[in-house]
């Protein structure tokens, strides 16, 4: 990850190739610095549509006053799936300034962006019930935290999902080997996901990870595009396949590097997962089972 200045640089320079701008972007939102802003305003103007979605991403990244007014701005965008991208955001952020927008959307909004705005408003109430500081009608501080208050890769994993779930309804198991624990969150409709949390994986650095994921349901070659469109609609996570008991199943995943993870942004990830997760599941199978 290099400085911002660098990366503003590299933005600028890569006016022919959308996948450099794209990751500049991306790195920007990882530094979390308010200077970002301006450069992220930019990036929210990008003549390529992808541009402009990972500028929403990186956007809800960053510890500002001007995060929730700016992807509320983008609410207004006459691009539908970017009102959906920055509504998804929103609902994430649990941006309590941005329901009365929303409720606008959800109301008198395009078909589909409807959906996301109620989504959106659900998310936005329920995570005000599951924090255990809630946010206030006043507040304009994003759930990410400051850089300031990074973890140290020194702190226990384990101990990093206990404080994470504390104050929430969800119901953890942790795994005596240490490597795989459970955590089943509760949802609106009376469904439940179960959500696991691997605590032991590297990546190719050598670096601690911690890896966030549910299952969603069989992955049938019938449905590979629904699973690349549906990627196309978060803002954190992905959707991929993976091997489970012989069988190939769609997973919701959110991996994280665990010394600049604090818990507040884990329980956000285990929150959004098991929600994205459950969605897919449903809209699959028509089912609870995971």
């Amino acid at each position: 990850m290099g400085d911002l200045k660098q990366l503003i640089d590299q933005y600028k320079q890569a006016e022919h190739s959308f996948i450099r701008r794209i990751d500049a972007v991306r790195e920007i939102g990882k530094l979390g610095s308010h200077d970002a802003i301006d450069a992220l305003k930019t990036a929210l103007a990008d003549k390529e549509h992808l541009v402009q979605k990972e500028a929403i991403r990186a956007l809800s990244q960053i510890d500002s006053p001007e995060t929730v007014p700016l992807l509320m701005k983008t609410l207004a965008s006459p691009d539908e799936s970017l009102q959906q991208f920055a509504a998804e955001s929103l609902g994430d952020l649990a941006a309590i300034e941005a329901k009365s927008a929303l409720e606008e959307l959800a109301a008198n909004g395009p078909i589909f962006v409807r959906s996301v705005a109620d989504r959106a408003l659900e998310k936005i109430a329920w995570e005000e019930k599951q924090s255990p500081q809630p946010r206030t009608e006043t507040s304009t501080t994003p759930v990410a935290p400051p850089p300031a208050i990074a973890v140290s890769a020194t702190v226990d994993p384990v101990s990093k999902i206990r404080d994470a779930v504390a104050g929430t309804n969800f119901k953890l198991t942790i795994d005596p080997s240490g490597r795989k624990h459970t955590i089943v969150v509760p949802l609106p409709d009376n469904r439940n996901q179960t959500v696991f949390v691997i605590t032991s994986g590297r990546d190719g650095d050598g670096a601690s990870l911690i890896c966030v994921y549910t299952l969603c349901g069989p992955a049938t070659s019938d449905n590979y595009e629904l699973a690349l469109k549906y990627n196309m609609k978060i803002a954190f996570g992905a959707l991929a396949i993976n091997e489970h008991n012989n069988q190939k199943m769609f997973v919701m995943v959110d991996a994280m590097l665990n010394d600049s993870t604090d818990t507040t942004e884990l329980r956000k990830s285990i929150a959004s997962v098991a929600k994205h997760g459950d969605r897919v599941e449903n809209d699959l199978t028509g089912k609870d089972v995971h």
